[in-house]
């Protein structure tokens, strides 16, 4: 029988409903009352096969099972619920005198919280507010992921789409020029998508981290080392996600927005990487040599970040020997407007076969081991120097070091008027 305690307003979100499992009438209105003011459907069953099959035909956010009186068998209702592969919370309530024994089979049953007989309401009301709480949010998740992948599901549409008509564009030179203009959307649109899923990501990994901190502080002293350990562990997880988070909205940012060009002296911009590097330089024991570095056209920004990605990882992935970088520069032979800049390391190296695969998104090599990274940083380097209408590339062999030679264009050739 489903009795509403409160009127639930008319959302995208069902309303949620509690299992109450009792076969005293007068417990039933207990806690009825208890829960008034709630937006909650409340179904009454006051035995196993009832509860069962209301199981069946309601979306529970919570199971209140009565476990002092034997006639509901509450016990076996609860391990028939976990044997179906219910997931719904289940608080039992028992007797102050309750036995370990009893305690120990009814967390083997699936029990998830307790709640002592009298009934205290502020406690009763507290733990299935909490419930409900949870109850909502996973509904809300579950619509922004059918959201997501039906968002998705266009997506893929529109690529197999775009797939298809590259084989036919290549044919001639108006479809593909059609093909290219189609391509920059679809760029833009996986860039937005990246932007707006990593945004609503550090929002929800924000909470988790601080309800984690919570319990921490307050049970911290009551904690085992095994806990203690493990809540280490969570806030460790987290952090790695929340700079892989952030890495990518940088990485989603730097396609969306055309940066602005000036002359930009290199040489300050290596020194303003180095300082934002410098824990790092002093802790690995690295040496920097680089040569004097010239005035490109650029963005500071973008190009001090694309020299510390690149120190960075010179440090991060060093082999056995302290590093020792080099940052050479020279102008091009072939093309006198442009720089060419050299990154030298004596570090661990990579395989020639994945000179095209580290400048990927998420894009590791396999001899990176535990270091941590998130496998943006390289993508990163690729994306801002091809803002600056230049190139990047790579060479490099295991245990032998590596080279990442990039074009820049110069400022005053950039910046001198037509002839």
């Amino acid at each position: 029988m489903a009795t509403p305690v409160s009127q639930c307003e008319e959302t995208a979100v069902a309303c949620p409903a509690i299992l109450v499992l009792d076969d005293r009438p007068e417990n039933i209105s207990i806690i009825e009352a208890t829960l008034s003011g709630l937006d909650v459907n409340l179904l009454e069953a006051t035995s196993g096969p009832m509860a069962l099959e209301l199981l069946e035909e309601h979306r529970i956010a919570a199971a209140l099972i009565d476990v002092s009186t034997p006639g509901v068998a509450g016990f076996d209702v609860a391990f028939q619920m976990r044997s179906r592969g219910e997931a719904v919370p289940i608080i039992f309530i028992t007797p102050l005198d309750f036995s370990v024994q009893a305690t120990m089979r009814a967390c083997s049953v699936g029990a998830t919280d307790f709640v002592y007989a009298p009934v205290e309401p502020t406690v009763l009301r507290t733990k299935v507010q909490v419930f409900l709480d949870l109850f909502r949010l996973r509904q809300t998740e579950e619509l922004r992921l059918r959201s997501l992948k039906e968002l998705n599901d266009v997506l893929a549409a529109n690529q197999a789409e775009a797939e298809k008509l590259a084989s036919e564009v290549a044919l001639q030179r108006e479809e593909l020029e059609r093909q290219n203009r189609e391509l920059t959307v679809r760029n833009k649109q996986l860039d937005s998508f990246a932007h707006v899923v990593s945004h609503d990501l550090r929002q929800p990994l924000g909470s988790i981290l601080d309800y984690i901190e919570l319990i921490e502080d307050s049970k911290g002293e009551h904690l085992d080392a095994n806990s203690a350990r493990w809540i280490k562990a969570c806030v460790g997880l987290g952090a790695q996600m929340r700079l892989l988070i952030e890495r990518i909205l940088d990485f989603s940012r730097l396609g969306s927005r055309v940066p602005l060009m000036r002359p930009v002296d290199t040489g300050a911009v290596l020194a303003a990487a180095l300082d934002s590097l410098h824990a790092a330089v002093k802790e690995s024991g690295a040496l920097i040599r680089c040569d004097v570095l010239p005035t490109v056209l650029g963005s500071e920004h973008l190009l001090t970040c694309l020299f510390q990605n690149l120190i960075d990882n010179a440090i991060k992935y060093r082999g056995p020997e302290p590093p020792r970088i080099q940052v050479r520069c020279g102008r091009c032979r072939d093309d006198k407007k442009m720089w060419w800049f050299r990154v030298i390391d004596n570090g661990r190296g990579f395989e020639e076969a994945d000179r095209e695969r580290v400048f990927e998104m998420f894009g590791r090599c396999d001899n990176v081991g535990d270091t941590p990274g998130t496998g943006i940083g390289l993508a990163m380097c690729k994306r801002i120097v091809e803002a600056h209408s230049g190139r990047i590339w790579a060479k490099s062999s295991p245990r032998r070091g590596a080279q990442f030679i990039f074009l820049l264009p110069d400022a005053v050739a950039e910046a001198a008027p037509a002839c």
